[in-house]
């Protein structure tokens, strides 16, 4: 989940900028020679990367655990690679041990020991195993994107707020704040920050892809887990909605349009049909 949601993304950032930037080198820093994007990155490397951060995150979210659990539940497929242990049974029967005439006048019982390795058999209970082990994590993730983090984002901008300036704790605040929250101020402070933008449109779709993949297979499998799955899609676009239309308003009062044309680069080409098609294919 924090792979996914930090580590990954600014992985990505870094590659498309390193990338970005050695095409310049190599073709003379040409700007007609590269198509750039005003974060820095090549739109073909950013639709690119669009597709593998996709990828990467189904991989992760439903393909591994989907593959771990039928690997490891002996209710799916784990005694197909691992053979079941040994069965050590008996059974009782009776055996003549006197005979009179033709009819057994006393019997004794006998004990047969025998053991056996049971074959494979799939019981249809692999579904079961998908809820034990990975329902409580979804919820989980679900509370901390649709509830923790919009709180979190929000007790930082409190403190931010009412930080002094050039302290400190008001420098660890303003390096976690994020771009969209942090307070507009004048146009030379307005600045395009591959790694840290007032709004990654790309993003957001990804999160919002992925969560509905999971809603259409592991919410398929249990109902409760898609209703916390859709409830955070919604909270995760409302509240991304909210914080650029605060920034908007703020800049559009303050008569500072250029906000806007920042945030327009920035999600320049984001759902772009050709690409959406492609990421889903």
């Amino acid at each position: 989940m924090f792979w996914n949601r930090f580590f990954s993304v600014y992985l990505i950032r870094w590659t498309a900028k390193l990338k970005s930037m050695t095409e310049q080198r190599t073709t003379g820093n040409s700007v007609d020679s590269v198509d750039t994007t005003a974060s820095g990155r090549t739109t073909k490397d950013r639709d690119g990367f669009v597709t593998l951060q996709l990828f990467v995150s189904l991989l992760n979210n439903i393909a591994v655990p989907c593959l771990t659990v039928a690997g490891i539940s002996p209710s799916c497929f784990y005694h197909l690679f691992v053979g079941a242990p040994t069965v050590n049974t008996q059974f009782t029967y009776r055996s003549c041990s006197l005979v009179s005439g033709a009819i057994c006048t006393e019997s004794s019982a006998g004990v047969i020991l025998m053991d056996y390795k049971p074959p494979f058999t799939y019981n249809y209970q692999c579904s079961s195993s998908f809820i034990t082990y990975y329902a409580p994590t979804f919820v989980f993730m679900c509370v901390m994107r649709a509830f923790l983090s919009p709180l979190l984002q929000w007790a930082l901008y409190y403190l931010y707020r009412r930080a002094t300036p050039g302290t400190h704790w008001h420098q660890l605040l303003d390096s976690v704040l994020v771009m969209s929250l942090r307070p507009v101020t004048s146009a030379a402070d307005i600045r395009i920050d591959v790694y840290r933008p007032y709004f990654d449109a790309n993003q957001m779709l990804l999160s919002l892809f992925t969560y509905t993949g999971l809603l259409l297979t592991f919410g398929a499998v249990f109902p409760p887990v898609a209703v916390a799955l859709l409830f955070t899609l919604v909270s995760v676009l409302y509240f991304n909605q909210l914080k650029i239309s605060r920034l908007l308003s703020i800049a559009a009062e303050k008569g500072l349009l250029e906000y806007a044309d920042v945030i327009e680069a920035e999600s320049r080409r984001a759902g772009f049909l050709p690409v959406l098609q492609r990421v889903v294919w």
